[in-house]
């Protein structure tokens, strides 16, 4: 960041669609899907946007923007700030007792990480430069794609759609017994075609005692570049170690782990070979530099999770670029308006690669598009 900006406003947005298709994972069904937006506007009238988590439940995302406009709003607005990292250490100590008090950590995390990904925005179009230039040097702006959430019900039609971009890896979720499981992963197999990249989402269905059974089961069908979330995501290192050692596959977390710290245990011992946080659920962009960089120099591969809509989207992917490496961008192909109208992400897909543009920012404005209609916050 070049110079000083004072933050003059904060607007906090909901929008929200009904799914003419609803999506399914092992712990529940979407019926609709939101997006938690974040405006910021400096004294100077340059403005960012940011993206929060507001996934699951959608009802959620209403909270998290009130908290935005009566938490957030006042603590910031009207104070300069040097660095998007300088803000991000003002709002998390400026919301330490409140945090205490209320217990509500994921939705006052993700209202930071909203801001802050819109901070970073703004200091990249003040600047006049694409977002990853301000967050690293890597410049690797051409990003391999797989595409995600497919489901027994929904791959038949969406993998000829993914191929058709060129797109050669995908991930299925899975969860839903044995037999189902195996059945939709060697549909999938056939779907995808020789040569293809296939993982397992597993949305922590599994147990210690039977995840190691259940990854045999599956391997059997087809080889798996990984496993994502096979046991609950607050297990204990000990319990992820023990797995890792006796998996036919390798293992994927991360979207669950809450702080940096908690990657801590899995950089140190490597039993997760593919680290996943998501910046719209804790630590936005800053939070995200470090440890994206520690999970390289480890040797790890660094895949950002990523399931929400296009300002989220394009952040992870400048992101993504800024700090390099081999991870693969999550791409979300199921129905989703907010994806496709925020950055309409599918038309830089190339050969299954993502070629980002080198707009300032991360390149999504709300306001030049079509989404007023489902606005409702």
């Amino acid at each position: 960041m070049t110079e000083p900006v004072t933050i003059s406003r904060i607007e906090a947005r909901v929008y929200r669609a009904p799914l003419v298709t609803p999506r399914r994972n092992a712990f529940g069904v979407m019926t609709e899907r939101s997006a938690f937006l974040v405006r910021v506007e400096a004294s100077d009238g340059s403005f960012g946007w940011g993206e929060g988590f507001s996934n699951w439940p959608a009802f959620g995302a209403e909270y998290r923007a009130r908290f935005v406009m009566e938490m957030l709003s006042p603590l910031i607005t009207g104070q300069t700030i040097t660095t998007p990292q300088a803000l991000m250490k003002q709002m998390t100590a400026g919301l330490r007792s409140i945090r205490i008090q209320c217990g509500d950590h994921g939705a006052i995390d993700q209202a930071i990480a909203a801001v802050d990904i819109a901070i970073w925005d703004l200091v990249a179009r003040r600047a006049g430069k694409p977002l990853h230039e301000m967050l690293g040097t890597a410049g690797q702006t051409r990003l391999t794609c797989y595409a995600s959430a497919l489901t027994a019900g929904t791959q038949a039609d969406l993998v000829p759609v993914a191929r058709d971009m060129g797109i050669r890896h995908f991930k299925l979720k899975v969860g839903f017994g044995t037999d189902a499981d195996r059945n939709a992963l060697g549909e999938l197999a056939a779907l995808a075609g020789d040569g293809a990249g296939l993982t397992v989402d597993v949305n922590q269905a599994w147990s210690a005692d039977n995840a190691a059974a259940r990854i045999g089961e599956l391997t059997e069908i087809a080889p798996l570049n990984w496993v994502e979330e096979p046991i609950p995501a607050d297990s204990a290192p000990s319990v992820w170690r023990n797995l890792g050692r006796i998996a036919s596959a390798p293992l994927a977390a991360g979207e669950n782990f809450w702080g940096s710290a908690a990657f801590d245990p899995y950089i140190d011992n490597r039993c997760i070979r593919v680290l996943q946080p998501d910046i719209i659920k804790w630590g936005g962009l800053s939070g995200m530099l470090q440890l994206g960089n520690a999970i390289n120099a480890a040797g790890l591969r660094f895949c950002p999770h990523y399931l929400g809509g296009g300002v989220g989207l394009m952040a992870t992917a400048h992101l993504m670029a800024a700090l390099g490496g081999d991870g693969l961008l999550e791409l979300d192909l199921t129905e989703n308006p907010f994806r496709d109208q925020l950055g309409s992400p599918f038309s830089l897909i190339r050969d299954g690669d993502m070629i980002l543009p080198d707009t300032a920012g991360h390149g999504v404005d709300p306001d030049s598009c079509d989404i007023e209609a489902f606005r409702i916050f």
